[in-house]
């Protein structure tokens, strides 16, 4: 296999990389995430939310009141949970939950090495080729938590399922019942991507094992009925049945699926190359073919844009498909038996090794902003919302501030109640539709509809940026006027 001198390059580089993107995001302790590029405030919100209210129940902070985690996963809010009580501060406790994440992942991966009689150099090389290319450092600094967390989880399947790749299965087999259980519980779109490697393991088993596989997985299921269950009863009235992950990216030609249309061709095409270096290298066997082909033809689906034509498989976003393909791809590079292959070919992968950890950096560099501090806009929000009555929305768009995230930051700190709220995945169309409208009818100059909106909203408040005079014409109230930001009162 690869020699170990090969990685050192790629250690050093992604490590240094790694280490300064987790010590940037530490700012999350200090500083509340407003920004655009944020999912941040919304796990913190809905590990405050269960702490207080419990899982399942309603929520009056948001929407007029929603269901807490029933439409969405609920894992790693509970994997933060005990973090929150600990520490009684959002803050930590979800900046720490990531760190576990980390830390986790890589004990998952030292015992596939260890299965695969890796080095500990190529340990530590796949878990930072995996979570330090530039995928996986915008998961970090966006804040994709529940999927990070998910990943976590898909690690120690694919720990159980290479193990009995080349093994019998036996009664230890049971320690997957729970883990796919979690893997459902902690990110749908990763337990549905990475199920094809259950389905890879059943087609290589016998019959015996190939009904022990089918049981056990209906097993895991079984165990996280009490969140799928009524998730799937409830969700054709919610916005989530609009959502489909690579029909709003892969077949739209906007500017800003440009990055994931990219990927899309570039990560599923370094995979073929990847297994076929890896055929051509292995000592050829029945049941390689088999189990890699599931895979293969998933890659091709992606690849060719077809996936997002097919139900349930065009519901993950393309990041979920690339990076289960990046994992795939350093399995199958770090098993490559090197010194079988042609000497061109095995220049182009130690050149490899050497070039991809630098243009991951320098594109991760590029498109990936480092944590915002503190400016004028964010200064003039976190002094405006302790002056809400009660009930408020935010109007005007600065391109900077996240209102999603103030309506988090308001909840946990100063528990206040807005008709809005973070993530749309409870709320109905209509719901939606009838919100959007206030905002409609102020720029209509429709003051006798905006108003009869507020009432009905039991709005108290107005935080509006730039669009002051034109509220204050429907007869709303100045409380406070700041240089970008004003609170006016119903």
């Amino acid at each position: 296999m690869i020699k170990n001198r090969w990685f050192y390059f790629g250690i050093f580089v992604l490590g240094i990389y790694f280490l300064i993107r987790l010590i940037d995001q530490s700012k999350i302790l200090f500083m509340f995430p407003l920004d655009f590029a944020n999912d941040y405030s919304a796990h913190m919100a809905k590990v405050y939310f269960l702490a207080k209210y419990g899982y399942g129940n309603i929520v009056p902070n948001w929407w007029g009141g929603f269901p807490l985690l029933k439409f969405y996963h609920p894992g790693s809010a509970f994997f933060a949970l005990p973090l929150f009580y600990l520490f009684n501060n959002v803050q930590i406790s979800q900046y720490l939950a990531i760190l576990l994440i980390y830390l986790f992942s890589f004990v998952a991966i030292f015992y596939i090495g260890k299965i695969q009689r890796w080095s500990i150099i190529k340990r530590i090389a796949f878990f930072l080729f995996f979570f330090a290319n530039p995928i996986s450092i915008s998961y970090l600094r966006v804040g994709r938590y529940g999927e990070l967390f998910g990943f976590f989880w898909s690690i120690v399947l694919f720990l159980i399922i290479i193990w009995y790749k080349d093994h019998k299965i036996d009664k230890k087999f049971l320690f997957f019942i729970p883990v796919y259980c979690f893997l459902l519980l902690s990110h749908i779109s990763v337990f549905m991507v990475y199920s094809s490697l259950v389905f890879s393991l059943f087609l290589i088993k016998d019959l015996r094992e190939k009904i022990f596989v089918f049981f056990a997985g209906l097993a895991g299921l079984g165990l996280a009925s009490f969140w799928w269950i009524p998730f799937m009863i409830g969700i054709k009235k919610t916005f989530v049945t609009n959502f489909y992950g690579l029909q709003k990216t892969l077949l739209l030609k906007a500017p800003y699926t440009l990055g994931d249309r990219v990927t899309s061709f570039i990560v599923p095409f370094v995979f073929f190359v990847v297994l076929c270096l890896y055929w051509k290298s292995s000592i050829k066997s029945k049941k390689d073919l088999i189990f890699y082909s599931v895979p293969f033809v998933l890659g091709i689906l992606f690849f060719t844009r077809l996936a997002a034509y097919i139900p349930f498989m065009n519901r993950p976003i393309p990041d979920t498909y690339n990076l289960y393909f990046i994992f795939l791809s350093l399995f199958l590079l770090f098993n490559i038996r090197i010194n079988r292959l042609p000497n061109l070919l095995k220049k182009c992968i130690l050149l490899g090794l050497i070039i991809i950890p630098v243009s991951g950096v320098l594109i991760s560099y590029h498109f990936t902003p480092f944590f915002p501090v503190y400016g004028d806009l964010e200064g003039e929000v976190v002094s405006i919302v302790p002056l809400v009555d009660e009930s408020f929305i935010m109007i005007g768009e600065t391109g900077q501030i996240y209102a999603n995230a103030v309506y988090s930051y308001a909840a946990i700190k100063y528990n206040l109640y807005t008709p809005a709220g973070w993530g749309a995945e409870s709320v109905s169309n209509e719901y939606r539709n009838r919100l959007g409208k206030l905002k409609i009818d102020l720029d209509n100059g429709n003051c006798g509809d905006f108003l009869s909106g507020l009432k009905d909203f039991k709005i108290t408040d107005v935080i509006a940026y730039m669009d002051c005079e034109k509220i204050l014409q429907c007869g709303l109230k100045e409380k406070v006027k700041k240089e970008h930001f004003c609170l006016l009162g119903v």
